[in-house]
C-alpha cells in the first residue's frame, strides 16, 4: 500500500466525485501455456476492479473543513505454474525412466585402497518395504503428474487474489487570521494470495508476492501555523508512520515431528506447526516459499 504525502483541504462548498474501473478476461487472449481442456474450458481469469471517491466540504463555514478519499482494488488473475513432480513409477520406487543410478545404502562397505562403495538396486528399483515412512509421507504430498516425462510434468492453473484498500481523512481549522492547523490520517492495506506451484501451498516462488502477505501502512501528519507579522511565521509539525508486513506459510495440523513422524525438529513457538522446507534435487520443493512465517 502507498500512503499519500499530499492531500487537499476542504472548502466552503461541498464537492465530491466517484469512479469505477473494470477489466475482465472476456477481452483477453488465451495464455499460450493454458490451453483449453475439459477441466479448464475457459480463459484464465483476469478481473480487476478499482473504485473509490473523494468528498470535501465545510464543518464550520470559513473556519473548519474536512476532506476524505478512498480507493479500493479487487484483483483476480489466473496464473499457470509448471513444476516437476515424481512420476507414477518413481512413486513406486521404480527409477527405470531415469539415467540416475540408485544405490542401496545398506550395502555400503569400505574398499581396500580406501573409500567406500555400494551396490545398485536391482532394476534401479527401491523395494516398497525399503521406502522410509517419512519419505512416504512427503512423497504423498506431491500431486500426481498431469503429463508424461520426468521434467516439467505438472501444470497447475489457479487464481491469484489481491485486495487493496486505502483512505485519507484531513481536518483543517482556522483559529483566526494568524493561527491555523490541520491533521491528516492515512491508512493503506494490501492483501496478496499468490498461486503456489503445488496445491497444498508448497513450492518456490521467485518473483511477485512470494507468499500469502498482509501489508498495512498508516501515517499521521499535523501542523500548527502561527503568523507573527508580514515577514515572520512559525510552523510546528508532527508526523508518525508505521508499516507492517505479515507473511503466512504452510501449516500442518500438528508440529512436524508428529505430522511427519520426523523426530529431532527443534520446537519454535513462531513456527510450531509450519511445514519445513524440503528441497529434493530435480523436484519442486515441499514447504512454503522463502521468507514466510507461520
Amino acid at each position: 500500500g502507498v500512503i499519500n504525502l499530499t492531500t487537499k483541504s476542504g472548502t466552503n462548498e461541498l464537492h465530491g466525485s466517484a469512479f469505477e474501473f473494470l477489466r475482465n478476461e472476456a477481452l483477453n487472449a488465451r495464455n499460450l501455456f493454458a490451453p483449453a481442456t475439459v477441466a479448464n474450458p475457459g480463459k484464465p481469469v483476469f478481473r480487476r476492479n478499482q473504485f473509490g471517491g473523494v468528498i470535501g466540504g465545510p464543518i464550520i463555514k470559513n473556519k473548519s473543513f474536512f476532506f476524505a478519499d478512498y480507493q479500493g482494488t479487487r484483483q483476480l488473475i489466473g496464473r499457470v505454474r509448471i513444476s516437476t513432480v515424481p512420476t507414477l513409477l518413481q512413486r513406486q520406487g521404480v527409477f527405470a525412466e531415469s539415467s540416475v543410478r540408485i544405490f542401496d545404502p545398506a550395502t555400503t562397505r569400505a574398499l581396500t585402497g580406501g573409500g567406500f562403495t555400494r551396490d545398485q538396486f536391482a532394476n534401479n528399483t527401491i523395494p516398497t518395504s525399503r521406502i522410509d515412512p517419512v519419505a512416504r509421507i512427503l512423497l504423498d504430498r506431491f500431486p500426481l503428474p498431469t503429463s508424461s516425462g520426468t521434467a516439467n510434468n505438472y501444470r497447475r492453473v489457479g487464481n491469484e487474489r489481491q485486495d487493496q484498500d486505502q483512505f485519507d481523512i484531513r481536518l483543517d481549522h482556522r483559529f483566526g487570521s494568524r493561527n491555523q492547523a490541520f491533521a491528516r490520517f492515512s491508512r493503506a492495506k494490501d492483501f496478496s494470495d499468490p498461486v503456489t506451484p503445488l496445491p497444498d501451498g508448497s513450492g518456490n516462488l521467485t518473483s511477485g508476492a512470494i507468499g500469502k502477505t498482509n501489508t498495512i501502512g498508516q501515517s499521521l501528519a499535523s501542523s500548527y501555523l502561527h503568523t507573527f507579522g508580514d515577514f515572520v511565521i512559525n510552523e510546528l509539525r508532527f508526523g508518525y508512520t508505521r508499516r507492517s508486513v505479515d507473511r503466512f506459510g504452510l501449516t500442518l495440523d500438528a508440529p512436524p515431528s508428529q505430522s511427519l513422524k520426523l523426530p529431532g525438529i527443534p520446537a519454535n513457538a513462531a513456527f510450531q506447526n509450519s511445514l519445513p522446507t524440503f528441497t529434493i534435487d530435480g523436484l519442486q520443493q515441499l514447504g512454503s516459499p522463502t521468507n514466510t512465517g507461520s
